[in-house]
């Protein structure tokens, strides 16, 4: 757990890179990756699969509202 603690404190600019082009391209991809290819890549997709489900639980209940009406 403490490794990834670590990653979270001393990833912060390029996990902020990253989520800044998802953000501010959203019609483009985006492939990221380490050197080794596991545990800072599972920590930003983990983070990005987080982020997606928190805008599905508000964005849908909005959606259902707003059709409803």
């Amino acid at each position: 757990m403490e490794l990834y603690t670590q990653i979270l404190d001393h990833g912060g600019p390029t996990i902020g890179f990253i989520l800044r082009h998802i953000v501010d391209k959203p019609t483009e991809g985006c492939l990221f990756h380490c050197t080794a290819g596991k545990d800072r890549t599972g920590v930003i997709a983990a983070i990005i699969l987080e982020v997606q489900y928190h805008i599905a639980v508000i964005m849908i209940p909005l959606l259902i509202v707003f059709l409803d009406s």
